[in-house]
């Protein structure tokens, strides 16, 4: 799992930690510095100190949160969350003591708990635990329920970590503030995916190799997801077409040379064409440390049959999400 880094503030004084951001997530965890639980102690964790903030209020609910089969336990308390310029009091979330992997590989390693941004007015309730996107909704913390991403661009670099993204509440970034959109539908009914819009067709370059029209089709945008979700056999057709069998942890490898000559992939969502380069929906990762140069993609077979449009799809686009209008505007920030 490759997923987004958000810099945040818990407490008083604040206490700064690097959490994840998941936009279909519906509530928000952290990880206690008193945990005592091996992966507590290892990647560098430093988690939150509750005894060092005066803002700290405990409760005696107990709550397990199993994420991405990661284990969190712990007591239910409240504090002083501020994010991306804003402050929310007495914000609800678990203050995890013990936390297990239920598998020997696992996405905990650079952060201390996940960041819910999901609508619950159309996630259904996992928890008891409003997520921070709730709690500014509910409280009615901003004059238009908006926030938007600009998502970390440039090279893949295992020996550096780009730091170039952005999350805004409450509108756009002001070098997109007079920019034109496409503005994308949410769909008006319930599914475990709240930020989805309709997919109406996939085409692969003209349409004669590979094309589906889809009836009542989804797609949903993902932050956490380190892939593009297919349905059907689109995966396999488009891994051989392209050649790329060399699994690559996520992705699949393949001949860089090869990105000059391979055709558009292109979504019909939200009643918009949005085509996408080769240059686009693959991309290079590099280390001088480990002499590594690979040109990857990142394609999976949806086992819904919705299209899932997680990292090598998001990082193409400005996207902002509008739960007030219900509906998701994207621009595209790369050239074609």
């Amino acid at each position: 799992m490759i997923a987004y880094g958000l810099n945040v503030t818990i407490g008083n004084p604040p206490q700064s930690l690097t959490m994840l951001l998941d936009i279909e997530w519906d509530t928000f965890f952290v990880q206690s510095s008193a945990c005592e639980s091996a992966l507590c102690k290892s990647y560098n964790h430093t988690g939150f100190n509750s005894s060092a903030s005066t803002s700290y209020v405990k409760s005696k609910n107990e709550l397990t949160v199993d994420y991405n089969d990661v284990l969190f336990s712990g007591m239910l308390a409240r504090d002083t969350l501020s994010l991306a310029g804003l402050n929310i009091e007495k914000q609800p979330f678990l203050d995890a003591r013990d936390i297990q992997p239920r598998t020997f590989f696992h996405w905990y390693i650079e952060y201390n708990g996940v960041i819910g941004f999901a609508p619950r007015y159309i996630a259904q309730p996992r928890h008891i635990v409003p997520s921070p996107w709730q709690m500014i909704v509910g409280n009615e913390l901003l004059d238009h329920n908006v926030f938007s991403i600009q998502f970390p661009a440039g090279s893949r670099d295992f020996d550096k970590h780009r730091t170039n993204g952005e999350l805004t509440i409450g509108g756009v970034a002001p070098q997109f503030s007079d920019a034109e959109f496409l503005q994308l539908p949410l769909i008006d009914k319930k599914t475990a995916t709240p930020w989805a819009t309709g997919a109406q067709s996939l085409i692969w370059g003209d349409g004669k190799t590979l094309r589906e029209d889809f009836d009542g089709g989804i797609a949903f945008f993902s932050t956490a997801l380190s892939y593009i979700l297919l349905p059907g056999n689109w995966t396999d057709a488009l891994l051989d077409i392209i050649g790329a069998n060399k699994p690559f942890g996520f992705f699949k490898q393949f001949a860089c040379d090869k990105r000059k000559k391979l055709p558009n992939l292109t979504f019909v969502i939200g009643g918009h064409t949005i085509s996408l380069s080769a240059y686009e929906y693959s991309f290079e990762i590099i280390s001088s440390s480990r002499n590594l140069n690979a040109c990857v993609v990142g394609f999976e077979r949806s086992m819904t049959g919705s299209v899932g449009l997680g990292l090598p799809f998001m990082e193409n686009f400005y996207t902002v999400f509008d739960q007030d209008a219900k509906q998701i505007k994207r621009r595209l920030i790369t050239p074609l």
